[in-house]
């Protein structure tokens, strides 16, 4: 939530607006939660409030899978790549483990480079299949979930430590 400050002949108005955050959890098909990341991250706060709700799945307390459209996800701060590991660590600590996998759908050499990175310094919590797709390339998160088990081979794996 942002606040916006307007004086008009000496009279001061204090106005909350949110404004659109970078990313949007869909539940519908429970387990599997689609997550679609769109444009860039504009502050910490918005940061904060995706690990937040990513977090509060865990509150259903029965496993479930995330299935991320970063296709249009813009140019991310390294940052954020290095503030993600710390909130894998956290996630880690959670027993029992609700997490069952995650699929990520991804274009761009920058997003490729980030999630490599990100899980160069810390492993996933549960395994995670990414996929870069080209150009044209529909992007259908149920359809590139199915193939994890038909065709393994088109993702790259990123495993959690033993």
């Amino acid at each position: 939530m942002k606040n916006i400050q307007i004086s008009y002949n000496n009279i001061f108005i204090l106005i909350k607006y949110s404004i659109m955050v970078f990313f949007k959890f869909d539940k519908m098909k429970w387990p599997l939660v689609k997550i679609t990341l769109t444009g860039n991250i504009e502050t910490e706060e918005d940061f904060n409030v995706f690990l937040h709700s990513w977090e509060n799945l865990y509150l259903q307390e029965e496993p479930f899978t995330l299935l991320f459209d970063a296709t249009n996800f813009g140019m991310i701060s390294i940052y954020y790549s290095v503030k993600m590991t710390f909130f894998i660590k956290k996630l880690k600590k959670k027993n029992p483990q609700f997490l069952s996998q995650s699929l990520i759908l991804l274009k761009g050499k920058w997003l490729r480079f980030l999630v490599n990175f990100m899980f160069a310094i810390e492993k996933p919590v549960a395994p995670v299949y990414v996929y870069y797709l080209q150009n044209e390339e529909p992007v259908d998160l149920i359809k590139y979930y199915e193939k994890i088990s038909t065709s393994p081979e088109i993702f790259a794996k990123f495993l959690p430590s033993i």
